[in-house]
């Protein structure tokens, strides 16, 4: 919405909302495994845009290695 401000942009936004959340709720995965799913894909988003702040918690769900590629 109006004033909302996007950490990394509007392209890791929806790249953690469609792809993260959109493929893991089509596959009917627990919310946990939704949350770590879309933080593993937002930190993706982010490495290849050579963004260096990775997101570690979503959720509940916690990355205890966000370096670590998906």
């Amino acid at each position: 919405g109006k004033g909302v401000i996007h950490d990394g942009g509007r392209a890791v936004t929806t790249g953690h909302e469609v792809v993260g959340h959109g493929v893991a709720s089509a596959n009917k995965v627990t919310p946990l495994e939704n949350n770590t799913r879309a933080i593993r894909v937002d930190n993706l988003i982010r490495r290849v845009m050579g963004i260096t702040t990775f997101r570690t918690e979503h959720g509940g769900a916690i990355i205890v290695n966000p370096y670590a590629l998906p």
